[in-house]
């Protein structure tokens, strides 16, 4: 099989739910064709399914080193330093760099004020950081890991 076959099939895999088959795959295709940006995009994506939110930031930054022009993958790296927990300023700071990109897509915009909100309440309001650390938890959580039981 070459690249493209392990990338397609690790990107059946993950939408399948077979996330620890799909990062397997999709790391074949990175180690045969290391200058992939979509690659290294799908085993990020899968790595966030999975909870591994560092090692999606480590794909996500080698596609923007690969893809530096494509909106998308700041915004999802914005997405795994939030759910990282301990990255919301980069998040803040990667919304708004795709917004920067492509202002034509608003959900970066969304996003950057969820996240904006979320430091804001954490670092500014002691007393709600709390409840902000329960909704990355919660977001975590099993009962939101896409599932073909649950639709995702």
């Amino acid at each position: 099989m070459n690249a493209l076959s392990f990338l397609v099939r690790g990107i059946d895999s993950t939408l399948e739910g077979e996330i620890k088959m799909a990062i397997a795959d999709i790391t074949e295709s990175i180690r045969l064709d290391p200058k992939n940006a979509s690659a290294y995009i799908s085993r990020g994506n899968a790595f966030v399914l999975d909870r591994e939110f560092k090692l999606a930031i480590a794909d996500y930054s080698m596609a923007i080193r690969l893809a530096p022009k494509v909106a998308s993958v700041y915004s999802l790296r914005g997405i795994a330093y939030v759910l990282d927990g301990d990255f919301i300023k980069k998040g803040i700071s990667d919304f708004t760099k795709a917004d920067r990109l492509d202002p034509e897509v608003k959900l970066y915009l969304h996003l950057r004020f969820i996240a904006l909100s979320f430091y804001v309440v954490r670092e500014h309001a002691p007393v709600f950081g709390n409840a902000i650390d329960d909704s990355i938890k919660a977001l975590r959580s099993e009962q939101f890991r896409p599932t073909s039981e649950n639709g995702g």
